[in-house]
């Protein structure tokens, strides 16, 4: 598999994922009363996530890429610890079906706002380097 399409495979992934989350937290806070408090504190720790966190780990991932040798593998773009993350995130996912609504949908949003605005930022600097 070519570099690139690995890169917007991660991409893809990230970004549905994130989308999927807001949509499950926002329909979970919308039956709350605290729910123009709850909201905004969801995005916007989601949003410093993405920014400082999620954007480096993106980075990283770019550079680990990049030093592959071509063809790729999907080993080697998706390495079994990288698939042992994603299962432990989704059982942690899983687990908090036993939270409260208003803690499941903030937690839901700020994920979701991280994993959406990361995979955007990493579009938007390919796209400034293709220029």
């Amino acid at each position: 598999m070519q570099i690139k399409l690995i890169f917007t495979m991660y991409q893809g992934l990230w970004l549905c994922g994130g989308i999927a989350l807001l949509l499950k937290g926002c329909s979970l806070l919308m039956a709350s009363e605290w729910f123009w408090l709850l909201a905004p504190l969801g995005f916007a720790i989601g949003w410093a996530k993405g920014r400082f966190v999620l954007s480096k780990t993106m980075n990283r991932l770019k550079t680990r890429l990049a030093g592959l040798t071509q063809p790729v593998s999907f080993r080697d773009a998706f390495p079994p610890i990288y698939l042992a993350l994603i299962a432990i995130m989704v059982s942690l996912g899983i687990l908090l079906r036993w939270a409260p609504d208003e803690l499941r949908g903030v937690i839901d949003l700020a994920v979701g706002t991280a994993l959406s605005s990361a995979a955007l930022m990493a579009n938007r600097e390919r796209a400034q380097t293709a220029k």
